[in-house]
């Protein structure tokens, strides 16, 4: 994964600058209505250590970390004691949009993103409640939660705002004359976003927090009041999955996405083709479909398949960013398209007809950025032997021809063509580190780079 929100072990959130205690995870404060935690990292100033160095909590503090605590920590959390709590009424429980706010199913049209959100609330709503419950059992439970959604055009790219508050409060009759049965009463669930990938973070966070009881048969919310206020501390929190060197299904990619989003996380990084295979059925290359198969059960992504991941992915509040990786992986193409390539059929080459390779190269990019929706598009450029442009006899021929003084140039011409053709098409390309270790400031100022190696 690349830039993931937190490593297991070896997180220190910074105290709280009113504790004393210089290793707490958890503050205690008081009121004289009720007790709460306080867990908080002071605009996300998380201290990653080695483990040889990292802070430990005493057992003291580490009593007041609720077992149903969000995950990924959130940015700030404050929680009541463990006999307080408050029980959702499974058979009737709703997600209601405040009509203040965007998103009201009276809006016409309903924005994309509001229609997301409202698929979410289905979806949440058979995760949460997962359990058969008997109908006295929810009595006097809480049967919604109000959601705030300030803005409903909000597209899901780079910079959209996924910070949230949820807040999760008890009964409002005095805390010291409430039985344990009038503990569990209606309290008040309220979500506040400026957009709908906010609201579904926090939804995500709300289920993390409701449990079910299995001696009552009631869905649970301990330790309130709840006060949590998130965003992310990466704006990109990514996972590669490659599906040229071992071919996917689509339910496959599905579940990976469902489970990014359970960690929040935004990204999936798809390594669509490589070496090994084209796994894509090409509609203005079609041979790309009879020739660059992983095996002969012809297992391929139509445009279809590809639109309707990229919608899947969106509606849990996921990106997908495409990875074509060029010059240095495209053995599969040569498979296909044997002129575009060094005879060896190993590598791109401009040798046999020049105008040909590029126009292959700017049509399927164009042709993968009309179905991926992302503003970024990954090029690759790593791991490029250009060893094999010097012992191709027609790549030679042409470098002399051309008065071309050294195979690293093919290389630099391959990458702009990419870079250029995705600025062209209005997005932003992203390379690996290898194409900065070899061009440096040659490079196009509009390229975002990824590193993979430590030397980079």
């Amino acid at each position: 994964t690349t830039n993931s929100i937190l490593t297991s072990n070896n997180i220190v959130f910074k105290k709280d600058p009113s504790t004393k205690e210089e290793d707490s995870i958890a503050t205690t404060t008081s009121s004289s209505s009720s007790s709460s935690n306080i867990l908080h990292d002071d605009d996300r100033d998380v201290r990653i250590k080695n483990g040889s160095n990292r802070s430990s909590s005493s057992s003291k503090n580490a009593s007041y970390y609720p077992y149903n605590m969000v995950w990924p920590l959130p940015q700030h959390a404050s929680f009541g004691t463990m006999d307080t709590s408050i029980c959702l009424d499974a058979s009737s429980f709703a997600f209601v949009i405040d009509e203040n706010g965007a998103c009201c199913r009276t809006a016409e049209p309903m924005s994309q993103s509001c229609s997301d959100l409202y698929e979410a609330f289905d979806r949440y709503k058979l995760l949460i409640f997962d359990h058969t419950v008997p109908s006295s059992s929810s009595n006097d439970c809480l049967s919604y939660a109000s959601i705030y959604v300030q803005h409903s055009n909000s597209k899901l790219d780079f910079d959209v705002d996924e910070s949230y508050s949820l807040t999760i409060a008890a009964s409002s009759s005095s805390s010291s004359t409430l039985s344990e049965h009038e503990k569990k009463k209606k309290g008040n669930i309220k979500i506040s976003a400026t957009t709908t990938y906010g609201a579904m973070r926090a939804i995500e966070s709300l289920s993390q927090l409701i449990r079910f009881q299995y001696t009552t048969k009631t869905f649970m919310i301990q330790h309130v009041p709840w006060h949590i206020h998130d965003k992310p501390r990466f704006v990109h929190r990514e996972l590669l999955i490659d599906s040229s060197r071992h071919f996917l299904p689509l339910s496959t990619i599905r579940s990976i996405i469902t489970s990014l989003s359970y960690a929040k996380m935004n990204v999936l990084h798809w390594h669509l083709v490589d070496d090994t295979s084209f796994p894509y059925c090409s509609e203005v290359y079609p041979q790309f479909c009879n020739m660059g198969e992983y095996s002969s059960s012809q297992e391929y992504y139509t445009r279809e398949d590809i639109v309707d991941i990229v919608a899947f992915a969106r509606k849990h509040g996921v990106r997908v960013m495409p990875e074509i990786d060029i010059p240095g992986h495209t053995s599969s193409w040569c498979r296909a398209i044997p002129d575009i390539c060094t005879a060896s059929k190993s590598i791109l080459s401009p040798a046999i007809n020049a105008t040909l390779t590029n126009q292959v190269v700017f049509n399927l990019l164009k042709e993968l950025s009309n179905l991926f929706t992302d503003s970024f598009f990954h090029l690759g450029g790593d791991e490029v032997q250009t060893v094999l442009w010097d012992e191709d006899i027609e790549t030679v021929k042409y470098m002399k021809l051309h008065n071309i003084s050294s195979s690293k140039d093919i290389y630099l011409d391959f990458v702009r063509l990419a870079h250029d053709t995705i600025l062209e098409l209005g997005k932003i390309p992203v390379g690996w580190g290898e194409i900065w270790t070899n061009f440096g400031s040659t490079l196009n100022g509009g390229v975002v780079l990824q590193k993979w190696l430590i030397q980079q």
